[in-house]
């Protein structure tokens, strides 16, 4: 639910809950990528098995 605040302390508010947000959305997508560059051919393997089963189910 978005934090509505009005008037100068609002938009300084706005503006650094922004620049707190961006840093760790990044942060989140990197890890993502790390993570799935971690990750060994086998469980890719067994991954794509899981969801071949789930799309003919």
């Amino acid at each position: 639910m978005p934090i509505r605040v009005y008037g100068a302390v609002g938009l300084r508010l706005s503006s650094l809950i922004v620049c707190l947000r961006l840093p760790y959305l990044i942060f989140v997508k990197v890890a993502g990528w790390l993570s799935l560059l971690a990750r060994s051919d086998a469980s890719k393997d067994v991954e794509l098995l899981i969801l071949r089963h789930e799309m003919a189910v």
